[in-house]
């Protein structure tokens, strides 16, 4: 009989930030998203470059969405999309910058909640105010992917050594504070090039 033929595929449902978007054959999209529940993951959102697209204008980069889709023998096939919260910030090279760190860094399919956390702090976080987040971000990550030896920074007398492991052990509010009360802007400044300096020894080949 005809039915038996069928394939019934299970809908998945998921919450997360678009990491980026490119064009795929004549009207589709290949999108990109950091979910709380799968992780990094690509979906192919059919059509969505047509004008009377369902979902056309729901897949900006730092939008955070909940998301439905379905596994198919050789792609994940969007099928859904709600808009959370569409986040715009005071300055978009922040928020740019995390979104490559953590395409860059993460593989594809392997949940990890405290980094969907700190990237949802994060953004409300440049949401809000204008502040250069990164190097608390950055630290965090890496913290969490298992790239820095923090044990390290707890025992060295090196003083950017001894802010690195005050830094990832405390949270968002912390380092905002050390960064509004600092009299020294040059030691900031320090601080900010130490962290780039740190990534230009982890970043993967």
């Amino acid at each position: 009989y005809w039915f038996k033929n069928i394939v019934i595929m299970k809908l998945l449902k998921a919450t997360g930030f678009i990491l980026g978007r490119r064009k795929l054959g004549e009207a589709d999209r290949l999108v990109t998203i950091f979910s709380k529940e799968f992780g990094k993951i690509q979906l192919i959102a059919r059509s969505a470059r047509k004008l009377r697209a369902k979902n056309i204008g729901k897949l900006e980069p730092y939008y955070l969405i909940d998301f439905q889709f379905v596994r198919g023998r050789t792609s994940n096939i969007l099928t859904n999309v709600e808009i959370i919260k569409p986040y715009v910030f005071y300055e978009l090279k922040y928020a740019k910058i995390i979104l490559q760190t953590i395409s860059t860094f993460t593989v594809e399919e392997q949940p990890d909640l405290k980094i969907f956390l700190l990237l949802q702090e994060s953004f409300a976080t440049l949401h809000k105010i204008n502040i250069n987040i990164l190097p608390y971000f950055k630290l965090k990550f890496w913290t969490f992917e298992g790239l820095l030896d923090t044990h390290r920074f707890s025992i060295s007398k090196n003083q950017l050594d001894q802010l690195f492991f005050q830094i990832i052990n405390n949270e968002l509010d912390y380092y905002i504070k050390m960064i509004c009360s600092a009299r020294d802007k040059a030691q900031i400044n320090r601080l900010e090039k130490a962290v780039d300096l740190l990534e230009n020894t982890i970043r993967p080949n």
